[in-house]
């Protein structure tokens, strides 16, 4: 069964229970987008619908970046030792495996979710034969973001065996929808936390660019950074602030350093309260090359600022209304993108119209109504394991 829970067309059923032991799978809670969200749905349960939750993460919680509801039960499996080849990445993912599934039988949920791909099949794998639903969660687009051919072929085999497949956007149904047995399949965008929603909306007119994510190659960081160069040339007096952390930090401060915008530009790593600097910045921008749904693009618009995005195969198109409370540019195309930034920099009226109406993802994508969402689709994977033991029987 497909649907898609953006639209609405997916309707609660009737006399489910109401109150269930939920596990929640992933391989850390370090600053990231999946984890965020996911940290944030335990969180969620365990404080307003009296959930039994529990967080498992392949690695230790030593690097949660993530707080946790006291409510939640977290374990973490501190198993992610790197291998030093094909024997070594075997016996640690079995070890894994083994380990996943002993926790989960003492937890005994009534469903597991799993967040990102190799995490996914670990999951599925562990909960074999248990007679427990999971519901496996994709959060990237899968087409951008290949994946080794050997979990590829692990994936296809044990994504048949999920109770419901999630994406993010409904243009990755089709996607989701080709693996042979999969039963369910529905689109859940990402929730803006509800600190987002309290946030005051005040400019301090300092002339600043903002961007957020992990410096990787996907957010496209190199393309922004080439394409503030271009603007600069117009509008000396604006400066660059690129929040997170990642592998490709030094690349990025070397490019800019050639590009001689090392005294315009800052990295300040990683933030506790982005929304801060959010609330101080003048215009933001997505440079990605994919995503899935991004996060910073929802929290920068609830906190009613200009945006410009790169319009990926999946997310922005989604959460924006090109030229009503955003800007939508191609992906790849440094001259678009600077083109884009050139003109919301030079037009401050344009900036606030667009700033004015960009609060307005609240309205769609707040922490409830995306949650009532998930609550939705339990109740359907519970109703139909519930349905499917009737007919065995």
């Amino acid at each position: 069964m497909n649907g898609s829970l953006l639209d609405g067309s997916f309707q609660p059923p009737k006399g489910c229970r109401l109150r269930m032991r939920i596990a929640l799978t992933i391989c850390s809670l370090e600053a990231g987008g999946a984890e965020r969200v996911l940290s944030g749905m335990a969180n969620y349960w365990a404080d307003t619908n009296n959930h039994s939750v529990a967080v498992i993460t392949l690695s230790g919680a030593k690097s949660d970046w993530y707080p946790l509801h006291p409510k939640v039960e977290r374990r973490g499996l501190d198993l992610l030792a790197q291998a030093g080849g094909i024997s070594d990445a075997l016996t640690n993912n079995l070890r894994r495996v083994w380990h996943l599934r002993r926790y989960l039988k003492q937890f005994r949920p009534d469903v597991v979710i799993s967040f990102i791909e190799k995490t996914n099949i670990l999951t599925l794998l562990a909960c074999a034969g248990q007679k427990v639903p999971v519901i496996v969660s994709e959060r990237a687009d899968p087409r951008e973001k290949p994946i080794d051919p050997v979990w590829h072929r692990l994936r296809t085999w044990t994504y048949a065996h999920a109770d419901a497949i999630v994406v993010q956007s409904s243009s990755l149904q089709e996607w989701a929808s080709k693996f042979a047995g999969a039963k369910v399949v529905h689109a859940v965008p990402n929730p803006i936390r509800p600190l987002m929603a309290n946030t005051a909306l005040s400019r301090s007119r300092n002339r600043t660019v903002i961007a957020m994510g992990r410096l990787t190659r996907q957010k496209g960081f190199d393309l922004l950074l080439a394409a503030f160069a271009q603007c600069r040339k117009r509008y000396p007096e604006w400066r660059l602030m690129i929040l997170g952390e990642g592998e490709e930090r030094h690349e990025l401060e070397a490019l800019s350093t050639r590009l001689g915008l090392q005294e315009y530009v800052r990295f300040p790593g990683l933030v506790k309260t982005p929304e801060d600097e959010l609330c101080r910045a003048d215009l933001f921008v997505l440079s990605s090359r994919w995503e899935g749904f991004p996060n910073a693009l929802l929290e920068a618009m609830a906190c009613g600022l200009p945006v410009v995005a790169t319009n990926c195969l999946t997310g922005p198109a989604d959460i924006i209304s090109d030229g009503k409370d955003g800007v939508l540019v191609a992906p790849n195309d440094v001259g678009a993108l600077a083109m884009a930034m050139s003109r919301l920099m030079g037009e401050e009226a344009v900036r606030q119209e667009l700033g004015r109406r960009a609060p307005e993802v609240l309205n769609r994508f707040n922490q409830q109504a995306v949650m009532v969402m998930w609550e939705q689709l339990l109740d359907g994977v519970q109703l139909g394991r519930s349905n499917q033991t009737r007919i065995r029987a």
